[in-house]
């Protein structure tokens, strides 16, 4: 985007140019739209911007304007409601000299639900085909545009006594849109208006709508509007109001930057990692993460989740999590994420095959847990084990890469310690690696994408009872010790030895 002051700077060193040579305005160059209405023309930059957004199409097949033609209040109505963006179709007025179906019902109707921008006369008539006197179309411009008092200096004399128009006239001068006749400080507000003249309110009436627009929500793109609208306004006149409009935009630029946008992105899993984005990229801002048991519930800070990513944890399952962002320094405003959840366990499928103390294939009784969603009445299990002690189970981690690690850990643990050599849990990874007492060591297996593991334990009693085990599976560490303050996924088996 150009520098607002590089613009200020280049409108006042030409208006002093033209000032201190000639008193002919030189005017950008453009296409000549209408055979009346020449480059030299004070009034062909207003009319150019008019006809390029598709409000002025001049008069039938003739390739005229008219610019100095007085300006009807139909054709008054039909401009000011497509240059201020107002909804127009399917709109009817309710006057009795407006055919209700005819080509300017709609635009005067929607002047009429703007703020009655315009009211008609006593007797219910709107006189379309009257010329538009100079106060009413002030009246008019102001409703329309919703435009509120600007700083600039007031000055004429010749205010209305009615407050609806005499309040519009003040907006207008205030913000620079309108000035003294000819170069005096009268407004002539019961003079008719042509169509350049009026053109020229348009315009002006325009780009203070834009620039409002901006100071109540500063976004780069209602900036740009701004400075887009300015950089096509005539040059050599008007110079004050130039200053002034060009001077509201720099103070938008040197204004806090705004966040305006904020978004999660990451899979709501646990032991996946979700991550804020805020609009500008460079943007000095403060986290706080929130987490709440439903989607519309009351949302609650985590304690210490002040950073731009959070790694969801087991504690996170079936919440919805969301980060509230608020910019720090040079940068304002505060935005909260939609919420995103419920936060899914990490599916850890597990599988059981009964062998004998001999580890040799006795029976098969395939016992899927899926210790990170467990189905209704999955778990925990009860596992019963018959036979001669000593007797075992052996357990195999059937494991995919759905946790997002490179490396993660199992361990196996009981809930409750059993005397020693009453019972023994052995465990490898594969089956050219060796065995490990699992009461003494932990167990670890690689995930990759495409790579499915599995792990095997042994677990063998020398009499009978009860014995709980516990699976916990936790983020590594380095590749040498488990994460234990990372739990992605748990679950408990009872093991009955009879």
């Amino acid at each position: 985007m150009k520098k607002v002051t590089s613009r200020l700077a280049a409108i006042l060193l030409v208006t002093l140019m033209l000032l201190s040579i000639t008193a002919i305005p030189i005017f950008a160059a453009g296409e000549q739209a209408f055979k009346d209405v020449p480059e030299s023309a004070w009034f062909h930059g207003y009319v150019m911007m008019l006809y390029e957004k598709g409000i002025v199409k001049g008069y039938g097949a003739t390739g005229k304007f008219k610019p100095e033609d007085k300006l009807t209040r139909e054709h008054a109505a039909k401009m000011i409601t497509l240059a201020a963006g107002l909804p127009y179709q399917g709109k009817k007025a309710d006057f009795s000299d407006v055919k209700k179906n005819g080509e300017m019902s709609p635009y005067i109707a929607a002047l009429v639900a703007k703020d009655n921008a315009i009211r008609g006369f006593p007797d219910g008539t709107f006189r379309p085909k009257e010329n538009i006197r100079r106060g009413h179309a002030a009246k008019m411009a102001a409703l329309a545009f919703g435009l509120k008092e600007g700083d600039m200096t007031q000055a004429l004399t010749d205010l209305p006594d009615d407050v609806d128009v005499q309040t519009a006239i003040k907006i207008l001068e205030s913000n620079g849109v309108v000035k003294g006749y000819g170069g005096s400080k009268r407004f002539m507000p019961d003079e008719e208006i042509n169509r350049a003249e009026f053109a020229k309110i348009l315009c002006f009436a325009s780009i203070v709508q834009a620039i409002e627009k901006a100071e109540d929500d500063p976004v780069p793109e209602n900036i740009a509007a701004v400075e887009a609208q300015l950089d096509k306004l005539p040059v050599g006149q008007d110079g004050l109001t130039l200053e002034y409009l060009a001077g509201r935009l720099e103070e938008l630029e040197k204004e806090a930057k705004p966040i305006w946008e904020a978004k999660v992105t990451g899979a709501a899993e646990v032991g996946q990692k979700l991550t804020a984005e805020v609009n500008l990229a460079d943007a000095t801002v403060i986290y706080q993460w929130q987490r709440s048991d439903t989607l519309n519930g009351n949302y609650t800070n985590i304690a210490g989740a002040t950073q731009k990513s959070y790694q969801l944890a087991l504690e996170d399952a079936g919440q919805y999590l969301r980060i509230k962002v608020m910019g720090t320094g040079e940068f304002e405003g505060t935005q909260v994420t939609s919420p995103r959840g419920p936060v899914q366990k990490a599916r850890s499928i597990y599988t059981f095959e009964f062998k004998d103390h001999k580890r040799d294939f006795i029976a098969s009784k395939n016992l899927p847990i899926d210790l990170g969603m467990p189905k209704e009445g999955s778990g925990p299990t009860e596992v019963e084990l018959t036979g001669n002690p000593p007797i075992g189970l052996t357990l195999k981690a059937e494991q995919n890469n759905g946790l997002g690690y490179d490396w993660a850990w199992i361990g196996i643990s009981l809930e409750s310690s059993p005397p020693e050599g009453e019972l023994q849990i052995w465990s490898r990874w594969s089956a050219e690696s060796i065995w490990i007492n699992m009461l003494k060591a932990w167990s670890g297996f690689e995930l990759s994408p495409d790579l499915n593991t599995s792990s095997e334990y042994v677990v063998f009693a020398n009499k009978p009872g009860k014995y709980i085990l516990s699976f916990k599976l936790y983020k590594d560490n380095g590749h040498e010790n488990p994460d234990l303050s990372m739990l992605i996924t748990e679950n408990t088996v009872t093991l009955n030895f009879k």
